[in-house]
């Protein structure tokens, strides 16, 4: 009798548990998603990141070329220093020697060289500016010059908003990482951000 109560409570209990998981709503046990779906939202968003990165090339030989242009524009007037004029080239391709790429720019130091760079370059230009005898015939360069510096500040702005995107795609390739590494390892991973301060 006591074996025959046992195995009815043993049986009861099994028939509770499936009726109770019968009444929980049914829950998916698919945590991907198709492997087309995910390639349209993995590169979406690197040609985000690659738009940002794009506008921060445009913006840096922009301003090598603002540079350049008035250094030109002043070595047509008359009184310029000739030897100032001449150095011109030298900081531009200093400015170049340490432009970053995709993978060092998370090189803090690197930046660092490159930001001091372009200043370096922006100050020479404007003291090239500033030893002309009658700076009055050039208030175009003053303009230009303002121009210039403006360009430099936003250098900040640039940064941010690529960084911005890019951490957007870091934790799409962490939310995604497996499945995304058997589709295109080498394409779909984490990538560097600025370390400067922004």
């Amino acid at each position: 009798m006591k074996i025959h109560f046992l195995l009815f409570s043993f049986v009861a209990l099994i028939f509770g548990l499936l009726t109770s998981c019968d009444n929980k709503p049914t829950q998916s046990t698919e945590s991907t998603i198709s492997s087309e779906n995910l390639i349209s939202q993995a590169d979406s968003l690197l040609n985000r990141i690659d738009i940002e990165w794009k506008e921060m090339e445009y913006a840096d030989e922009a301003l090598l070329a603002n540079n350049q242009q008035l250094a030109d524009s002043i070595a047509q007037l008359e009184g310029f220093n000739q030897a100032l004029y001449d150095s011109i080239p030298l900081f531009v391709e200093e400015v170049k020697r340490q432009k970053y790429d995709q993978q060092t720019m998370s090189d803090s130091i690197q930046i660092e060289k490159f930001d001091i760079a372009m200043t370096n370059l922006i100050n020479a230009v404007e003291r090239l500016q500033n030893t002309l005898p009658e700076p009055a015939d050039c208030l175009l360069c003053e303009a230009v010059m303002k121009v210039i510096k403006e360009m430099d500040a936003e250098y900040v702005i640039r940064r941010k908003k690529y960084d911005q995107q890019t951490h957007i795609f870091n934790q799409f390739v962490e939310k995604n990482e497996t499945q995304l590494q058997k589709i295109n390892a080498e394409k779909y991973q984490r990538m560097p951000v600025f370390t400067v301060p922004y």
